[in-house]
């Protein structure tokens, strides 16, 4: 369900609707309202946040997708699900410098010691040391989120193709947009056996986030498209697709290392994006 669905069906002001997801103060009567739409009481809506300045509250809206499931708006504190994804831009796969930078720390060197090597040798190829010390703090960051030194091992040394499923992993855990589009389009389209693919499936996608999150709405179209760019040539590196005109989506297999992971992790919202259900 949409804001603009949810301000339909509840009767309630646009001007309100913008008061709810600034976090300012809203009659009782409209939180009613939305207890009766979504069926939830106010405490599933409502959360108090004590500041040191004063007492916050943050609003949740649920929407509706086959399944419930919670999207928070803090706008009141400006945080969003998707800040820090619109460093796609820029930080993208980066499954070269990974595997590099997974040998390294592989070693057992300090995040430190990684990095020096990485400047001092050159190994990403880039025109600058700024930019190799950049994209090495970023590297090591992604395979941090991991939390699994078995899986950083495996992107070191494992073939190609499972190594790219991990590093595909690793940014589903880093950026909540890459997650969502893994799992939201490319997962449901695996589950309804529905394999035809094309931009429009980014496109729509993108709509809906903007429409729900008033900070993905800022971007602008250059933004979206280069992480559109993004998304398209990730799909192509990892075998979902032939290549990145291609318009059909290829069945994929999870490789038994990363599954097992996903599941210890209790990560089982990753699966549907590699064509797996439990």
């Amino acid at each position: 369900m949409m804001k603009k669905d949810l301000q339909k069906a509840t009767g309630i002001r646009g001007v309100t609707g913008i008061e709810i997801s600034k976090g300012e103060v809203v009659n009782t009567e409209v939180l009613v309202k939305i207890c009766k739409v979504l069926h939830c009481n106010v405490e599933d809506m409502v959360d108090f946040v004590e500041t040191s300045e004063e007492m916050k509250v943050k609003y949740f809206f649920v929407m509706i997708k086959e399944k419930t499931w919670r999207y928070h708006i803090l706008a009141a504190q400006n945080i969003s699900p998707y800040k820090g994804s619109g460093r796609l831009t820029r930080e993208q796969y980066l499954f070269y410098e990974m595997r590099i930078t997974a040998k390294l720390m592989s070693e057992g060197l300090e995040d430190c010691e990684v990095i020096k090597r990485i400047v001092e040798d050159n190994l990403f190829q880039y025109p600058t040391e700024k930019s190799i010390a950049s994209m090495s703090k970023v590297c090591i960051a992604r395979l941090r989120v991991l939390n699994d030194n078995s899986l950083i091992e495996a992107v070191a040394m494992q073939p190609m193709s499972v190594a790219k499923q991990i590093c595909l992993y690793a940014m589903m855990k880093q950026y909540r947009l890459m997650r969502d589009f893994m799992v939201t389009v490319i997962g449901e389209k695996y589950r309804m056996q529905e394999l035809s693919f094309g931009k429009k499936d980014v496109t729509i996608f993108f709509m809906q986030i903007q429409e729900q999150d008033d900070f993905v709405a800022s971007w602008s179209e250059s933004t979206i498209k280069k992480i559109r760019q993004v998304i398209i040539r990730v799909l192509a590196e990892n075998g979902y697709l032939d290549n990145i005109k291609s318009e059909k989506l290829n069945p994929v297999l999870l490789n038994p290392i990363l599954e097992n992971v996903i599941r210890n992790n209790n990560d089982e919202w990753a699966l549907p994006a590699f064509h797996c259900f439990l």
